[in-house]
């Protein structure tokens, strides 16, 4: 009877070790296959709607909406207006104005389609596409995990929820509006960052808002004269410095990052650090991945 047992145990194990190697061999073939459909992204990437199209559109991860898109082009597609808000861009102004919410039935992108998406129409619809017709935000990603690698230029979505966080290359986040803030280390002093990739082209690797980098130890500080424009068209003045110290995200550590110092912004912004990498942002369990664009094992 041991004997029948033993054997028993052992094809129950032989099994198991073979169901969980399936699963895990099935898990990477859809992994490639989500990969295989990537997009170059940097410079626009082409986006269907409501089977209209192609348009070109950029991604802005620091922006919630699902997207916003050129006027005209929502008059003829003949997107219905659903309601009306308040556009901002992290702080609130009494004079921020009013625009009106639109419905797409489809979007589709990189092999996907996503249904069911409230966007808006703004005459200032694509900031970082020059010939775009429009911008994709975090909303319209809220059921399906984003990968974005910057040094390879390459957009692609996956149904697989990322890992549990590590604190090394998985950490855990929070979102204000859909956009992901992480805790990031500047030179051990921990605030929460938003992961921007609209700030890529910041020129700096961080930016700052005044009220903390007059708490950091900072080098080369200079008042240059620059300003910048909101969405609302708010001009800030800016300020430049070196941090005397470390940047760290999880295990990622970026010597003496460039800042860029100014009011416009309420909080931390990721910049033109994300240049270097590979994000995989999973909405869904609140989960964000940070490797090296040139991490051999990708």
């Amino acid at each position: 009877m041991k004997s029948v047992y033993r054997q028993l145990r052992s094809l129950l194990l032989r099994c198991l070790v073979f169901g969980l190697s399936f699963v895990t061999c099935a898990q990477a073939i859809e992994g490639n296959r989500d990969r295989q459909k990537a997009v170059p992204f940097l410079e626009g990437f082409k986006v269907r709607i409501n089977r209209q199209g192609p348009y070109l559109f950029g991604l802005d991860t620091g922006m919630g909406q699902a997207f916003i898109l050129d006027p005209e082009l929502a008059r003829q597609l003949a997107l219905p207006v659903t309601g009306h808000t308040r556009m901002h861009t992290g702080i609130e102004h009494t004079d921020d104005p009013d625009v009106p919410i639109i419905h797409a039935n489809r979007i589709q992108l990189a092999g996907r389609t996503i249904r069911n998406a409230i966007g808006m129409p703004i005459d200032d619809y694509s900031p970082l596409v020059k010939t775009g017709k429009g911008t994709l935000g975090m909303a319209l990603f809220k059921n399906t995990v984003l990968y974005l690698d910057y040094g390879r230029d390459r957009l692609w979505l996956s149904r697989r929820s990322l890992p549990k966080p590590d604190g090394k290359k998985v950490l855990p986040y929070t979102d204000v509006n859909r956009r992901p803030f992480v805790e990031v280390s500047l030179n051990g002093t921990v605030v929460k960052a938003q992961v921007d990739s609209g700030a890529r082209d910041a020129g700096c690797d961080l930016v700052l808002p005044r009220e903390l980098a007059a708490k950091l130890a900072l080098v080369d500080r200079k008042e240059n004269g620059k300003t910048v424009r909101d969405i609302n068209g708010r001009k800030y003045s800016l300020a430049t410095a070196k941090l005397e110290g470390d940047l760290r995200i999880g295990a990622l550590v970026v010597p003496h990052p460039d800042l860029l110092i100014g009011d416009f912004s309420s909080y931390t912004i990721l910049g033109g650090v994300l240049n270097s990498l590979t994000i995989g942002i999973d909405q869904k369990h609140h989960r964000i991945e940070f490797e090296s664009s040139e991490d051999p094992n990708r």
